[in-house]
């Protein structure tokens, strides 16, 4: 199964409340745009038009995080009076009205997915389409691996150490250990503070011979530990705020995977499908022959919370796989409001265990002319905020994807361009848990 071996081949459109005429809240100081990129990321997208327009990357909002390898359609809304429509070879903005404030994770209202889908085998693609074309397609809701673009090494994750209050340890993974995603600059960066941990006049040293400056949050944090050389706590608080928001977010959803995973054992008695993940598998009920109904029985029913601030204990089997998980972890649900982050909170929300797409359409499988003896299906559907397209594909076809454009984003230290961590993201972060943080796909 391959999916976006050309960024056409995944096209996805968000549905936000302040596009309807009546949405928009009372106002004009916020311009509210649709921003169409291709081959971008969303963060990547926003400081670039941000940069060409001339305003504060600060100024620039957006409801939810949308794929790089792809073509997608979201709402910005962007703190200027004047007009910032605009077109660019790689992207576009076209106004859509004012606003009296900014769009935020609770305005998407659904995520409109197109995909084209090849190389499949024919036989299963006839299997799905048979099935897809009579009924929606459930499955459970996990978050994919573009969560999890900060997961270090060995499956370390700094969220993890900052929720044990490991500061020295959560600082190493979230500036100096490597990841198997890294980008080659943020790599490289890596590296350099790895070769002279502990040593901090060295690390300045070599920051500033690498042109790396002296604003930068990593030269701050050496700095500061070359003055204060236990201030760890100090130093993790000098980390921008949006890395750190994606690492303990990375931390709590693979920690809500593992109680869904629990979950999937607990109530479900046939077979699953297990399919890899870039950290931990996915159990999936075993995708249905076409005359079945397409549900996951007593699963449906199933919400699980993320763990955070406001925490709340679940019913019955929801309540045995967390505190398996926990029990696991050597851990406890307190563990997680981490009381020495000056800036921010993991906030717990209620997941469904199940997803349903709505609007299920597929075509008729065709030849894939580019891989002879394969077949392509092109699948359209809608997602609620916050459920992964590419999770529902491999509940359906039991593998997971070959992306050869690439899946998952990962957070930079310090933005190559030079620009200031994204005010955006940063500004949402508390919102954008309370609804699961709404994601691309």
């Amino acid at each position: 199964m391959i999916i976006k071996s050309r960024p056409e081949d995944f096209r996805v459109s968000e549905r936000n409340a302040l596009q309807a005429p009546d949405g928009l809240p009372p106002g004009d100081r916020y311009g509210v745009y649709a921003l169409t990129k291709t081959a971008l990321g969303t963060p990547d997208a926003v400081r670039l038009a941000a940069r060409r327009l001339g305003v504060p990357v600060v100024s620039v909002r957006f409801a939810g995080l949308k794929d790089r390898w792809a073509v997608t359609e979201q709402v910005v809304t962007i703190d200027s009076p004047r007009n910032c429509a605009a077109h660019w070879p790689e992207m576009s903005l076209r106004l859509v009205g004012r606003s009296g404030r900014h769009t935020g994770p609770r305005d998407i209202v659904a995520n409109r997915f197109d995909i084209t889908v090849r190389g499949l085998e024919s036989g299963r693609a006839e299997l799905v389409w048979a099935a897809g074309a009579r009924s929606s397609w459930a499955y459970v809701n996990y978050f994919d691996d573009q969560r999890f673009g900060s997961i270090r090494e060995g499956g370390e994750f700094a969220g993890e150490a900052l929720v044990r209050r490991q500061w020295q340890e959560a600082l190493r993974r979230l500036i100096a250990a490597p990841g198997p995603l890294d980008l080659p600059r943020e790599a490289r960066l890596r590296r350099l503070l790895a070769g002279h941990w502990g040593d901090w006049d060295a690390c300045i040293t070599a920051l500033a011979a690498h042109g790396r400056g002296g604003s930068g949050a990593a030269m701050r944090i050496c700095r500061l530990l070359a003055r204060k050389r236990s201030a760890f706590r100090e130093a993790v608080n000098l980390v921008p705020r949006d890395v750190l928001v994606l690492h303990l977010v990375a931390y709590q959803s693979h920690m809500w995977n593992a109680a869904a995973r629990e979950a999937v054992r607990l109530v479900c008695t046939g077979p699953v499908t297990r399919v890899a993940g870039l950290a931990g598998e996915y159990l999936q009920p075993q995708p249905p022959a076409a005359d079945e109904p397409l549900d996951r029985g007593a699963l449906g029913g199933l919400s699980l919370p993320t763990l955070g601030r406001g925490f709340a204990w679940p019913a019955e089997a929801g309540r045995t796989a967390i505190e398996t998980v926990l029990g696991a972890a050597d851990l406890r649900a307190p563990d997680f409001v981490i009381r020495g982050l000056a800036r921010y909170q993991l906030r717990s929300s209620l997941r469904a265990l199940v997803a349903r797409p709505s609007g299920f359409e597929v075509s008729p499988p065709s030849a894939d002319t580019e891989r002879p003896g394969s077949a392509v299906l092109r699948l359209s559907f809608e997602l609620p905020p916050g459920a992964y397209a590419t999770m529902l594909l491999k509940s359906m076809f039991g593998c997971a994807p070959i992306c050869p454009g690439g899946a998952t984003d990962v957070a930079e230290i310090e933005p190559d361009d030079g620009s200031p961590p994204l005010g955006g993201l940063e500004a949402q972060a508390d919102d954008q848990r309370q609804r699961g943080e709404p994601h691309d796909n």
